[in-house]
């Protein structure tokens, strides 16, 4: 079964609070635009997914899409299910280089199922080019 995404966000930093409330820095609204050709970026990850479980873990592949890159950043990330109603995956990653404009786009699915969700895509540019065509 597909994940149902309700809500998902890139940033630089995401911090629990002893609240439980996150703190969120450096969201990226727009294009994730680079200063410097090529850029090492280490991005998180903020996505809420629905759920119909309650008090399990649930595990969940991600795979990351970088432009220029053949191959995805692939790697699973285990989360507690607190309600039933929703799940908050907060992935960070380590840093990795980005040398071409294009997409960067976040996948996931729960272990072992086949089709991978759509997630969140940004364009990914570097401040010297021009922006994309309309």
């Amino acid at each position: 079964m597909p994940l149902d995404i309700k809500a998902a966000l890139i940033c630089d930093l995401a911090r629990e609070e002893k609240t439980g409330k996150f703190i969120l820095v450096g969201v990226y609204t727009g294009d994730i635009i680079f200063l410097n050709k090529p850029a090492l970026f280490a991005p998180v990850f903020w996505v809420e997914v629905a759920t119909f479980i309650k008090d399990a873990n649930m595990e969940i592949e991600s795979k990351i899409d970088v432009p220029g890159k053949r191959k995805p950043l692939v790697f699973t990330a285990t989360t507690s299910v607190e309600r039933q109603d929703k799940a908050l995956l907060v992935v960070g990653t380590k840093p990795f280089e980005i040398t071409e404009e294009g997409t960067l786009r976040l996948s996931m699915r729960p272990k072992g199922a086949r089709r991978w969700t759509e997630v969140i895509a940004k364009a990914v540019r570097f401040a010297e080019s021009s922006p994309p065509a309309s």
